[in-house]
């Protein structure tokens, strides 16, 4: 329909998209353009990735895009099954070093901090707490984030159950950027 895609990995169907930030401002672009585009992505079976141009002149930033990148794209990740692996509850420091480390949004306050372990090796950190935009729910789902060349298969699931089965909340919310 008229849309270009930067880069795209039809195999995986993934496309990446480069935002300057002059040619992709409010000048140019009305403020649901980048919104329609990912919607317009995903109608057509495509996870759309946008870059703008001051994320990736932000070297921290720029380090944290490209492993997020290539986990996206490439299957030379290592790949860890969640039964290997055990749950437990770690401090606010661990969990603030892991997410400044390889969170895209860094850490944020949180309350209860989960690490997924592989021994005594920390490989991935869910982070819970008193919901930011809708006090309608107990709590929000914070963070969660995994080291860089690594898939833990069923990860997610068994860190959110650990949280279910301990804290017994009546209602969780998450927000996804």
């Amino acid at each position: 329909n008229g849309k270009e895609l930067d880069l795209y990995f039809p195999d995986k169907k993934i496309a990446i998209e480069f935002n300057g930030g002059y040619w992709h401002s409010d000048i140019y672009k009305n403020s649901r353009y980048h919104q329609d585009k990912i919607l317009l992505a995903e109608q057509n079976g495509i996870h759309l990735i946008n870059i703008y141009e001051y994320e990736w002149y932000d070297n921290e930033y720029k380090t944290k895009i490209v492993n997020f990148i290539k986990r996206a794209v490439d299957n030379n990740t290592n790949k860890i099954y969640a039964r290997n692996t055990e749950v437990k509850e770690i401090d606010n420091n661990a969990a603030y070093d892991f997410l400044n480390k390889y969170h895209l949004q860094r850490s944020v306050n949180a309350v209860i901090h989960l690490g997924i372990f592989e021994g005594n090796k920390l490989l991935g950190v869910m982070t819970l707490g008193t919901p930011r935009f809708d006090t309608g729910y107990q709590y929000e789902i914070l963070r969660i984030e995994y080291k860089d060349n690594i898939v833990i298969v069923g990860g997610t699931e068994k860190l959110f159950h650990y949280f279910v089965d301990k804290y017994k909340p009546s209602s969780i919310v998450s927000y996804c950027n």
